[in-house]
């Protein structure tokens, strides 16, 4: 909000705190773009970064190397060749090699040829190759099979390589190709059924969700999620356009970054040789799926479900051996069940009458029209008189509760003011003009109604939420010359969506609109080869995100609240026309309210990430050395009015006799009727929202030597630089907080006030609202080293910066105070809660709605109307550069043995550690709390409990009240809490605020320490399997960036942010939020061995094989441990030390109840009883293990407590595949048939329990964390 305390404010010198940059950041910046710069002067652009190299060494019988040997690489599939000569060291490399499968030979006088097939080179690989030579004649050519099993020996890197056998045959239920990045050891999922929810939301080896980058054919696909600096991917490619990705963990080269220790490279399919393709289907129907286990149990049928995926892919030559194209293309078509129940009024009631409230209840009216039951009795509201114990005490009642024909006299006391009733004593003036046209826009119930209680529940009505969406992708090979390459893809989706319509009006609270979504990318790789020791690489990517959800005006685009509803014209300020959001309590609400525009239905984004990369290698000796830099810009324009047709509020206080008591009659839906709320807090109020466009660019800059120390020995030894600029607004429509800004307030015959803290705002000058960091130098290390017995030895070591909130751009982050008005709805005279105040038809008399005064005054020259009083007497919002500072970075190291087995088989085993520092602690925001002294009198008992629950509660007289005068502010008002009064020796440091929120500041840590154990079989005899297990831990000081991403999952709600003593944060660490200690995996691929050309059957005829021949069999099997319980108290027995947080107090080890699953889920904790619901603890123990925590002081429970965790989960994904061929029409057509079930055998993996003390619902469970068995049917023609 912005109030100002005085008209008169003081000017005011901008401090440098926000300043932008000066030479000193310049610098690094300018030499940086210069590389960079050198690197796109050649026609192309960006670093292939899914690339590899293929490198080996070439002997002769006795051993000895053998220099000036000839080397080719051929890609079996495209027929692109590769040369190189061995140096006098016998070694070859040869670098920046797509992923493929190869043939290279090796050739040289004197001595026999030999080639070997089947060489495979996955995303980012190194791939050593040896060769040992015979004597004998180089015509003379010895073909030598690989063994399909490359070890590591050239890095350490971690992570997992799936490949397009694994993408295209394992069971998908969504068909998101990467959610099979699950199948790598250390990722998880950050919440219960959060898997598939966006493409990077994972844990990996303890890093924070979302903060992994995923790599498109070499460029970034990401951008920043606009309200938090997450990272969100723009465009995901479908299944069966991608060949392979490879999770890349730790230890990874210098040329990586702007991510955290993990990031996704995506390869997608390229054209061959050969012309193929594919056409399929898939579809999914209720009727082929388990049914919910609480649905099940309460006798609830499974909803209906229309979903269809299909698509085509075709890919071939352009020009044989030097052109090739890959197109593919996908839709689906989703239709799913919504229903609404809801309280809507009846005839009667719309009309005005409410008699059958009474009626209803078995009640009955007298003569007089008094219900012989007081709790259904109406009253008139203005009859009110103030009572300092009950509120409001009104004297007359409404006759037969029938406000049509009821006249109100009104209240002397609001003559001459805009908020008298209209037209004193004529009847029916108490039914507001507004509501009655929204009374008609109700549906009628079409349930029966027996009882009073049947009048909130009257209502039923189902349909269907809508999805369509189709993309595609297109991707050009093309080899101008052996030494000249490049690859160019295009893809583009787009998306359109409908949520379930329940009233067939404007003011339908059920959907939000149309929504639609229109993303682009594009990547442009080009490889030059100078030499068969110089290549250089260049890349350039864009990709666009657009977003229009339009809100009910996309169903209704000449909907005007004005015309159509008789509101003020002012109610039009915010540019988005929509029908207030109306709730009433007491009555259930169909959808996001009880009629009327959902809150935050509206958004409108376009946001684009360009991204330049350039890398030169360099072979010279036994070093292989690659340096370049890198490029990005950000750009996102956005809005998301959260309230822009206003939120209003009523219940039965506004009709009942006492405002305070519902017992004495009252109903919300007559009070709504009238117009009349009630002060709800956040949820009146009106919003002019803000636009915001907003730029930032990074750069970055690498050196990465691969030296080859020894034949056995490699290292890899390299180093990073970045920089981050924060963002800029294109009109500098954005602030920053200075806890030393000095300023005074003034009010008439009083002396100035002089303060310390306020709000300060760009301006051309002086741009930036975060300080740049200049000090992100990442060393990357590395060693492999070869043992006997085909196997390795690999460790390294690295930092990797994430990146920095100062990049997010949407209206959620701070730093945007001044350009967006929020005005409160005070709907009882004078915020007294006497009589009413403005009524729903006229809810800002005289003023209308306050607009920002960063645009009052016109875009865009507003900052000039902006000062250190803006917000004086609410909440001062906006990062504070001196404390943001800092960007997160995690420092990862491994060390760990592959060991290659028979039957193409590799082991590994490795412990993986890493350490987060300058970790952001979400919600740790307000400056605004008691400090340390009151701390330390706290811990020395200088202040007593009664010392405490005294300053909390008592009311002394304000001093700011002078100052102070809007009469919004809380400050305002004559008496404040003593801890708020400047004067009091514990108090506030900012007084003049009711806040002082900044970022959350990067302050927190984490460590992870983690066994990892993986088992890998390369496809062969039919077979292919990944078992995996590691077992893990993970603890941090906070688990989450913002409160801003609770959407993400992972318990990220509410008070399970807050800090319980902000001058202990040690007392914070604790297990993470997403710990799971132990997690194993088992995943496959089996072609039966039955059929023809199988090891049995071989031989039978066509009709045996297409009914017994041709079965595959796929599975994925996850078994993993429960995440830790987050313990707080509920807000109705919480009473904690001002400014503080509070949790409960442990007086012993918690206890899971393990009777039953029925007790289970009815009371989860066998030990812990919370007494606000009454249960009785099986013990005998009245209050149990887990108790409130006494009033004013601080409970010594964790913030997570792993003593006692959530339910573990079991989950079997199986696949069922029978192949027909179909070479009678074309060679190695074939027809495939798949039966795809997840959650196999129907295991109910229950969610978490309640753990809010006091709350009622302690310790139940209500719902699954992963749904129950999902069958998928498929259809799939291969060509």
């Amino acid at each position: 909000m912005n109030k100002t305390a005085s008209p008169h404010a003081p000017s005011q010198s901008v401090p440098t705190i926000g300043r932008i940059a000066g030479p000193g950041d310049m610098l690094p910046m300018l030499i940086l773009t210069a590389l960079i710069f050198c690197f796109l002067l050649v026609p192309g652009a960006v670093a292939q970064l899914y690339t590899g190299s293929v490198s080996g060494t070439v002997t002769d019988p006795s051993g000895a190397v053998i220099s000036g040997a000839n080397i080719t690489l051929v890609d079996q599939e495209k027929g692109f060749s590769y040369t190189a000569k061995t140096d006098a060291s016998g070694r070859y490399l040869l670098r920046s090699i797509p992923p493929g499968k190869y043939r290279i030979s090796v050739e040289t006088p004197n001595f026999q040829s030999q080639r070997k097939e089947g060489i495979t080179l996955d995303v980012n690989q190194n791939v050593a190759v040896d060769f040992s030579l015979k004597v004998g004649a180089a015509s003379q050519v010895v073909d030598v099979q690989a063994t399909g099993v490359e070890l590591q020996t050239q890095d350490a890197v971690t992570g997992q390589v799936i490949d397009r056998k694994f993408i295209n045959d394992l069971p998908l239920v969504g068909r998101n190709v990467l959610d099979l990045a699950y199948l790598t050891p250390g990722i998880t999922e950050v919440d219960t059924d959060c898997q598939g929810c966006m493409a990077n939301n994972f844990i990996s080896n303890g890093s924070r969700n979302a903060t992994a980058d995923i790599l498109l054919d070499g460029v970034s696909s990401t951008n920043f999620e606009q309200n938090s600096g997450i990272l969100a991917p723009t465009y995901t490619p479908s299944v069966d356009a991608v060949e392979e990705f490879k999770v890349q963990q730790s230890n990874f080269s210098a040329e990586y970054g702007f991510s955290g220790a993990t990031l996704v490279n995506v390869v997608t399919r390229s054209g061959t040789n050969q012309f193929h393709g594919t056409l399929y289907e898939f579809v999914r129907n209720e009727k082929l799926d388990a049914n919910d286990w609480f649905n099940n149990f309460n006798g609830v049928p499974r909803a209906p479900l229309r979903h269809n995926d299909f698509g085509g892919t075709v890919g071939g030559p352009i020009w044989k051996n030097k052109t090739f194209f890959f197109f593919d293309y996908e839709g689906t078509r989703t239709r799913s069940f919504a229903s609404a129940t809801a309280g809507v009024p009846t005839n009667a009631e719309k009309g005005g009458d409410f008699g059958e409230l009474c009626t209803l209840s078995g009640a009955s009216f007298d003569s007089n029209g008094t219900c012989s039951d007081p709790a259904f009795q109406l009253w008139d509201p203005y009859s009110g008189s103030f009572d300092p114990d009950l509120g409001s005490v009104r004297s007359v009642l409404i006759p037969f509760n029938n406000l049509a024909t009821y006249a109100s006299p009104g209240n002397p006391a609001l003559n001459g003011t805009p908020f008298q009733v209209a037209n004193p004593g004529t009847a029916g003036n108490l039914i507001d003009p507004v509501a009655a046209k929204l009374m008609q826009m109700f549906p009628a119930p079409n349930k029966p109604i027996g009882s009073v209680t049947d009048l909130t529940n009257d209502w039923f009505a189902s349909g269907t939420n809508r999805d369509s969406q189709n993309q595609f992708d297109i991707k050009i090979d093309h080899r101008f010359s052996e030494s000249k390459l490049l690859s160019t893809k295009y893809a583009e989706r787009r998306d359109n969506s409908h949520s379930f319509t329940c009233f067939p009006n404007e003011a339908d609270p059920c959907t939000g609109g149309p929504v639609q979504e229109h993303d682009h990318l594009f990547a442009l790789n080009y490889t030059q080869t100078f030499s068969p020791t110089l290549v250089m690489n260049l890349s350039y990517g864009f990709t666009r995100g657009h977003v229009n959800e339009r809100g009910i005006t996309g169903d209704f685009p000449k909907l005007n609240p004005g015309t159509d509803l008789g509101l003020p014209s002012y109610m039009l300020v915010s540019r988005y026309p929509q029908i207030p959001n109306i709730g009433i309590n007491g009555y259930l609400a169909a959808g996001g309210s009880n009629i009327g525009t959902q809150t935050f239905s509206i958004i409108k984004e376009g946001q684009e990430t360009h991204t330049a990369l350039g890398s030169l290698n360099w072979v010279r000796g036994k070093h292989e050395l690659k340096f370049g830099g890198e490029m990005r810009v950000h750009r996102i324009n956005f809005t998301q009015p959260g309230w822009p047709g206003g939120a209003f509020s009523f219940d039965f206080s506004g009709t009942s006799q006492v405002s305070t008591d519902g017992s004495t009659g009252g109903d919300g839906m007559a009070s709504f009727l009238t117009g009349i709320g009630f002060n709800s807090g956040g949820d009146n109020l009106y919003e002019v929202p803000n636009d915001v466009a907003t730029q930032n660019f990074q750069f970055g800059g690498f050196v990465q030597d691969n030296l080859r120390a020894t034949p056995k020995l490699t290292l890899n030894v390299g180093v990073r630089y970045e920089i981050s600029l924060p963002r800029t607004e294109r009109f500098n429509r954005m602030n920053w907080l200075d806890p030393n800004l000095a300023y005074s307030l003034t009010a008439p015959a009083l002396p100035d006030l002089p303060v310390k803290g306020g709000e300060v705002f760009a301006s051309p000058s002086h741009r930036y609202n975060y300080d740049t960091y200049h000090g992100a130098i990442q060393p990357r290390l590395g060693f492999a080293y070869q043992l006997p017995h085909n196997a390795v030895l690999r460790g390294g070591y690295g930092i990797y910066f994430s990146q920095p909130r100062s990049g997010a751009a949407g209206t959620g982050p701070w730093g945007y105070q001044g350009f967006d008005q929020q005005t409160p709805w005070i709907p009882t005279f004078q915020n007294a809660g006497v009589l009413p105040g403005a009524r729903l038809s006229d809810p800002f008399p005289g003023t209308g709605p306050k607009l920002p005064p960063g645009i009052s005054c016109g875009l865009p020259d507003c900052p000039q109307n902006l000062g250190p009083l803006n917000d004086v007497g609410f909440d001062a919002v906006g990062p504070i550069p001196s404390i943001s500072r800092n960007v997160p970075y995690e420092q990862a190291w491994s060390l760990g043995v592959q060991k290659e087995l028979p039957w193409k088989i590799v082991a590994e085993a490795n412990y993986v550690g890493k350490k987060g520092t300058h970790l952001y602690l979400g919600g740790f925001r307000n400056l605004n709390r008691l400090g340390t002294d009151f701390e330390q009198a706290r811990v020395s008992g200088a202040i007593t409990t009664d010392d405490i629950r005294n300053l909390a509660r008592d009311q002394v007289p304000n001093p700011l009240a002078p100052y102070i005068t809007d009469p919004l502010s809380e400050l305002s008002q004559p008496t404040v809490h003593p801890y708020r009064d400047p004067g009091n020796q514990f108090h506030t440091p900012f007084s003049q605020f009711v806040g002082f929120d900044g970022d959350s500041p990067p302050i927190a840590n984490s460590i992870y320490h983690a066994a990892q154990f993986r088992v890998e079989k390369s496809f062969s005899s039919g077979l292919q399997f990944l078992v995996t297990y590691a077992v893990s831990k993970s603890i941090d000081g906070a688990s989450a960036t913002d409160d801003s991403i609770s959407w993400l999952g992972g318990g990220l709600q509410g008070n399970t942010l807050s800090v319980q003593n902000p001058h202990n944060l040690r007392a914070e660490r604790s297990l993470s939020t997403f710990d799971i200690p132990q997690v194993l995996q088992f995943s496959y691929v089996y072609a039966l061995p039955v059929g023809r050309g199988k090891r049995f059957g071989g031989s039978m005829n066509s009709i045996l094989n297409g009914a017994i021949g041709g079965w595959q069999l796929n599975g994925i099997w996850r078994f993993q441990a429960g995440r830790p319980v987050i313990l707080v108290e509920d807000s109705s027995i919480r009473h904690a030390i001002p400014t503080y947080g509070q949790r409960p107090t442990l007086t012993g080890p918690l206890q899971v109840n393990h009777s039953s699953t029925l007790s289970m889920i009815s009371d989860y904790f066998a030990n812990a009883c919370d007494t606000g619901n009454g249960q009785t603890c099986p013990n005998g123990d009245p209050t149990g293990v887990l108790i409130p925590t006494a009033d004013f002081t601080l409970g010594n429970a964790p913030r997570t407590y792993g003593g006692v965790r959530q339910p573990s989960s079991k989950i079997v994904n199986m696949a069922l595949f029978k192949e027909f061929p179909l070479a009678g029409l074309r060679e190695g057509m074939r027809l495939e048939f798949r039966l795809e079930a997840f959650n196999a055998f129907n295991h109910p993996n229950f969610g978490p329990a309640d753990t809010a003390l006091g709350d009622g619902s302690f310790g139940t469970i209500t719902s699954l964390a992963t749904p129950t068995r999902e069958v998928q049917l498929g259809l799939k023609l291969y060509w």
